[in-house]
């Protein structure tokens, strides 16, 4: 069973706390209720760009780290529990 969401709490207080770390260049928010996944990238100084990828077939390239990550792994134990394809 999924936990209640703590989507507000992460998309307000932690998202700007988020914001205020030079280091951090990539910030994932993953929804725990469909398949959807949003990409945060920094570009420089305080800019950020935005993807969202809600099919299981996507891949997400990572830079920092390097890594490439398919929204099917990121899934992989709860798809039955959210439905299936998704998608928004």
């Amino acid at each position: 069973m999924l936990e209640a969401s703590t989507e507000s709490y992460d998309r307000g207080f932690k998202w700007r706390c988020y914001q205020s770390l030079p280091g951090l260049r990539t910030v994932l928010f993953v929804a725990q209720d469909r398949i959807w996944v949003e990409v945060y990238r920094r570009r420089s100084g305080r800019e950020w760009t935005y993807d969202s990828h809600s099919r299981l077939d996507e891949v997400l390239e990572l830079s920092d780290p390097p890594c490439k990550l398919s929204v099917a792994e990121i899934y992989e134990c709860v798809v039955d529990q959210i439905g299936g394809q998704g998608g928004v």
